[in-house]
């Protein structure tokens, strides 16, 4: 006999909804139907008679869960007296009746409108499940089970439904009888705990107006072995056949464990509010860091006041990812960053506190929440007021354009004036950004866009000067810049030059910074006068493992007292800590004694200031490196880089976090699940942003990018344009966080100046059996690559970037260093390329000369190759990669290369940052790198303050090949970068940025379609 009446009379929609007649219909119905099809009645019943005996040797009632329950067929022989009912389902209408005939039938029932997605089970005795088949899943409240991936809520947010049903149900239950399609044989018999397969016709659901095969697999509590079962069982049914019994089936009663059974991440079994009812009514205010922390003594206060302040949840969006712990409208009134972006703080702060009092509560402020956030109010007033900076701009304040055609001046608004083609207009030029007014309506261009819209008249490019665009902090607060004067005045930091002096007492005003000085304006100066200012007692300097002796020498140059530094270079060193001590990264992250603990570990908050060189390293937090410096948790931390940037301009925002924190209310980005800092939270923390998130909405310019790298732009597949997307923001945020000096600066020029270098690109033909070589790589990466972006696209995802630079490698190897086995399947090209002979004359003239030049290359081989062809001429050359000892090649570079008579320096990319080279003034890049920073880092090794001479750059590319592409990309970076920092344009003069993926498409496009007689041309030398 069933209790079921009301749900008896629903019917499933795919029985409702109308059949297909053709595929492409299939995606559509199986929207309409959410592959709703009701159980039969005969398989219901079966399912429960499997369970059943278990449930009746129970010592108690028995817990039974269904997670898409629809109409409660597989629950309908339940009693009243032995079990409790517990579902979910997204239709109402069945939830509704099941809730009606199980409260006429005085069944103790829980059954929830929501998705299985959102439920959160543990302790049921059965579970009972037909779920439906193939939907895709996605709530950030998901349970992290094998079945769930990456979605768009980060992590374990995204599953299929009948994987997910499954893995939940055998969670959440003892037993579990589960109705699933056969496609799910191999998964199911992968568990221990499977004890039977029953397989069912392929008939049995054509009643509900499908047909798929499927089966029931029944799960026990333990495994087969505890259980004696030596394998799983197998059936064959049809309908009217009885239903075997399977032994070793043991569930709990709700005596031995209650159920659990939370909907949409709110547990609503345990009371939220714990506390007696006192008739106290104060309410204590404290803080937790930058938190608001609310404490109560009477439990009818609290839920007055809790009411008073969290107002409701917040609206729940259908695609919307809110930060974390922003579950009510009035979270935003816990966070104390929320108060300082607000106009008058302390006044939106009294809002609070009377928010309190008309909810009866009698608030009482303790002594440190005042003192903390006063010191908030004045340390925010500093942190607002941009650093010093000085930029080239257009000396044209307007330029006259022309309409290219007609259009709408903002794109897309229907409401926006409408320009007609050849209509002359004047645009207001802000350094790369124009803006474009008529009718009243200013619309801002980045130039790229500019230029494929309007015809620009007289190129403001053409006519700069230096110009002052923030003032800077000590002009904000005089009073605090002559303190910090006086301060630099004991502390000895007179080695430094007069604009120095200045960029320090700005920083000194900052809880950390990312001090973004140009290479030659004396970063490692600055580094030591940061720990010599610091009232702590003992401070830290972060370098690269080979520029130890590097900074070293720096010191003794400064005239810097023995007494006052330590060198760390065994663990031992630090139990002599000084105010100034010098760490490699390499030697932080070093084990120290037992277990996983390195020398970070005991050195955490032993240091107020750390000026960690090369700071950069943390736009990949999750490095080694990266861990161990911020597991030292200083009271203050530089991050010291010539190119802040070094890739894409999202990189600044690691290094911002780092020093400046997260959800701050002059930072108030975020890394992953952080909220957005807004004025508006205030008011309502609905529909709030994460920091990453919005970071991602200002800046980043994507064409399309996957739910991981959405989640923490770094990690998942992407097509990423190295552009800005809101210069103008970017640097008014940028400005707040990164001190930038520029090295010809009229403030700096002084003293650091050093022209800049004279760049030169040199178009190399190739050998024709080098081409034959090359093309045969090159093909077979085009190849590889074309599938592999064809195969990720029918998946639904973009290339896999990671294992296309890996493979694009052996062309960059056939290219440029053929004579190395890792060239790929091509083989071994032993002669010297076209390449190697251009820059072997280059070198030979550069020495004719009497000048020193260096030779950067990738590739270590090719460095060895080039000293054996330059010994061979008699020219002495130094090398200088990372398969030599540092100690030995430092040795050698000083007395070989700085004060002998070596005039060449072949380096590998280790000597790109950290070294002062003005010895020479030709640089020559052998081959490219992928990323900016790279590049420009190895040109500055030569243009020091203590340049004499005019600097060369030279880059070789072979014609046609993979060189050209790197080029490209090289250079997007750079404009990039230089129009967030120095307000520089954000494209070149005739191209449009582009993304990674179309410049591999052309590259193999081109490389595919090579006629003979365009191979031919190419061959000729």
């Amino acid at each position: 006999m069933t209790w079921l009446h009301q749900s008896q009379q629903v019917l499933s929609k795919g029985l409702t909804t109308s059949k297909v007649k053709r595929m492409a219909d299939l995606a559509s119905r199986r929207q309409q139907t959410q592959s709703q099809f009701f159980t039969p009645e005969w398989v219901a019943s079966g399912m429960w008679s499997i369970a059943e005996p278990a449930m009746n040797a129970a010592s108690g009632m028995v817990a039974v869960m269904d997670n898409s329950v629809g109409s409660g067929r597989l629950m309908a022989q339940a009693c009243p007296n032995k079990h409790l009912l517990y579902g979910c389902d997204t239709d109402e209408r069945v939830i509704a009746a099941l809730s009606e005939d199980a409260t006429n039938a005085q069944i103790s029932h829980e059954f929830s409108v929501s998705g299985m997605e959102d439920i959160e089970a543990d302790s049921f005795g059965v579970g009972l499940i037909n779920p439906p088949f193939s939907l895709t899943l996605s709530s950030p409240n998901m349970m992290p089970f094998d079945s769930a991936h990456y979605g768009e809520f980060g992590p374990m947010t995204n599953a299929l439904s009948h994987e997910y049903s499954l893995d939940h149900a055998l969670y959440a239950s003892d037993v579990v009888v589960a109705l699933l399609p056969l496609s799910m044989k191999d998964r199911c018999h992968a568990s221990d705990r499977l004890f039977a397969e029953i397989r069912l016709p392929g008939t049995t659901f054509i009643a509900e107006g499908a047909n798929v095969k499927t089966a029931v697999f029944v799960f026990g509590q333990h495994s087969r072995t505890q259980a004696k079962l030596s394998s799983v069982l197998e059936f064959d049914l049809e309908q009217g056949d009885d239903w075997p019994e399977i032994p070793g089936l043991h569930v709990q009663s709700i005596r031995q464990r209650r159920p659990r059974w939370k909907v949409g991440g709110v547990d609503e079994s345990t009371p939220t509010i714990t506390l007696p009812v006192t008739g106290d009514d104060t309410v204590e205010l404290h803080h937790h860091n930058r938190s608001l922390v609310i404490k109560y003594r009477c439990g009818l206060v609290q839920a007055k006041v809790a009411n008073a302040l969290m107002q409701a949840p917040v609206e729940i969006g259908e695609r919307h990812r809110y930060p974390t712990n922003m579950r009510y409208v009035g979270s935003g009134r816990l966070l104390l960053d929320v108060y300082l972006q607000q106009d008058d703080p302390l006044e939106a702060f009294e809002s609070t506190i009377a928010i309190i009092r008309q909810a009866g509560g009698t608030p009482q402020i303790s002594p440190s929440l005042q003192g903390y956030f006063a010191k908030l109010v004045k340390r925010h007033e500093r942190n607002m007021v941009a650093f010093r900076k000085t930029v080239k701009q257009a000396t044209v304040p307007t330029t006259t354009i022309t309409a290219k055609r007609g259009m709408l001046l903002r794109q897309g608004d229907v409401n926006s004036p409408v320009i007609r083609k050849g209509e002359v207009l004047e645009a207001e030029v802000l350094g790369g950004v124009f803006l474009v007014q008529k009718a009243g309506m200013t619309v801002e261009y980045r130039r790229d866009a500019m230029q494929k819209l309007f015809s620009i008249d007289d190129d403001d490019r053409n006519h700069t000067q230096w110009r002052v665009v923030f003032e800077g902090k000590n002009e904000a607060f005089p009073d605090i810049a002559q303190n910090n004067r006086a301060l630099m005045t004991q502390s000895g930091v007179d080695f430094l030059w007069p604009p120095q002096m200045d960029s320090l007492s700005e920083l000194m005003m900052t809880d950390g910074a990312v001090a973004g000085w140009q290479q030659g304006t004396g970063k490692a100066r600055l580094a030591v006068a940061l720990c010599l200012t610091s009232t702590a007692k003992h401070n830290l300097i972060a370098v690269e493992s080979g520029l130890v002796d590097e900074m070293v020498k720096e010191f003794k140059k400064i005239g810097l007292q023995p007494e006052l530094y330590n060198i760390i270079l065994q663990s031992d060193d630090i139990k002599t800590l000084k105010k100034i001590n010098l760490i490699s990264y390499n030697r932080l992250k070093s084990a120290y004694g037992m277990g996983k603990q390195t020398l970070a570990h005991r050195l955490r908050r032993r240091f107020g200031v750390i000026a960690a060189d090369e700071g950069g390293i943390l736009a990949n937090p999750t490095s080694q490196q990266s861990r161990a410096l911020m597991r030292l948790a200083p009271r203050k931390l530089f991050l010291l880089d010539g190119t802040p940037i070094g890739s894409y301009p999202r990189d600044l925002l690691n290094l911002c976090c780092a020093v400046r924190g997260s959800s701050r209310a002059d930072q108030p980005y975020a890394l992953r699940n952080q909220p957005y800092i807004a004025p508006q939270l205030l008011k309502s923390a609905s529909y709030a942003p994460r920091g990453v998130a919005q970071f991602k909405d200002d800046f980043v310019v994507l064409d399309w990018a996957s739910h991981e790298f959405a989640d923490n732009l770094r990690e998942g597949a992407k097509r990423e344009i190295p552009a800005i997307q809101d210069v103008a923001l970017f640097r008014q945020w940028a400005g707040l966080h990164v001190q930038r000096r520029l090295r010809n600066e009229p403030e700096m020029e002084a003293y650091s100046g050093c022209a800049e270098p004279e760049r030169e690109t040199h178009a190399i033909a190739f050998d024709k059996a080098h081409f034959k070589h090359y093309l045969k790589t090159a093909v077979e990466f085009s190849e590889w690559y074309m599938r592999h972006k064809q195969d990720r696209e029918s998946e639904g995802k973009g290339s896999n970037l990671v294992a296309v630079l890996a493979k694009i490698q052996a062309v960059v190897s056939a290219a440029n260093s053929p004579h190395v086995s890792e060239s790929g399947s091509a083989g071994f090209y032993s002669p010297l390329t076209s390449k190697q002979r251009f820059f072997l004359k280059e070198l030979e003239r550069i020495h004719a000369t009497g000048d020193k030049a260096i030779l950067y290359a990738y590739c270590p081989e090719v460095l060895e190759r080039m000293k054996v062809e330059l010994d061979k001429r008699g020219i002495k050359s130094v090398l200088f990669t990372g398969k030599q000892n540092i100690a030995r090649r430092n040795a050698e570079l000083d007395r070989e290369f700085r004060e002998g008579e070596a005039t060449v320096l072949l380096s590998s990319w280790v000597g790109q940052r950290g070294l002062n080279l003005p010895q020479a003034n030709h640089v020559l890049l052998y081959n490219r790198a992928w990323t900016g920073d790279v590049e420009e880092q190895a040109i500055a090794r030569v243009t020091r303050p203590e340049q004499e001479k005019e600097v060369f750059v030279s880059y070789g590319h072979l014609k046609g090949s993979i060189d050209e592409y790197m080029g490209q990309v090289v250079e997007w970076k750079i404009k990039a970068a230089d129009a967030g920092l120095d307000f520089g344009d954000d494209c070149n003069s005739t191209e449009e940025f582009r993304h990674m993926d179309s410049v591999l498409e052309e590259f193999c496009r081109k490389t595919l379609n090579m006629s003979a007689y365009e191979a031919h041309r190419e061959m000729a030398a």
